[in-house]
């Protein structure tokens, strides 16, 4: 079984975008996302900007906060990362 690892910050927002979340404040040091159908509502997310990668405890409350399940999570992962792939070439 795979195991869900660190990501770097941009990989982890893009991740979020997937699932529907837009981000609603940037500061330099962090992105804070809310979900896009209830904006009000939905309880923000706050994402460290700083740092190589995410902490595998900030990624997993991410995640468990977003409502991403292990199987979605790769699978919008994947997504992402052939998208940056893409840009890249």
């Amino acid at each position: 079984m795979t195991a869900i690892a660190c990501v770097p910050p941009e990989i982890l927002k893009l991740i979020l975008e997937k699932k529907g979340y837009k981000v609603k404040r940037e500061t330099k040091f962090n992105w804070t996302m809310v979900a896009v159908t209830d904006e009000d509502e939905s309880e923000a997310i706050v994402i460290p900007k700083r740092g190589d990668l995410v902490a595998l405890e900030v990624m997993m409350g991410t995640l468990v906060a977003a409502h991403i399940l292990p199987g979605d999570y790769f699978t919008f992962k994947a997504q992402v990362e052939a998208e940056q792939k893409k840009k890249a070439n």
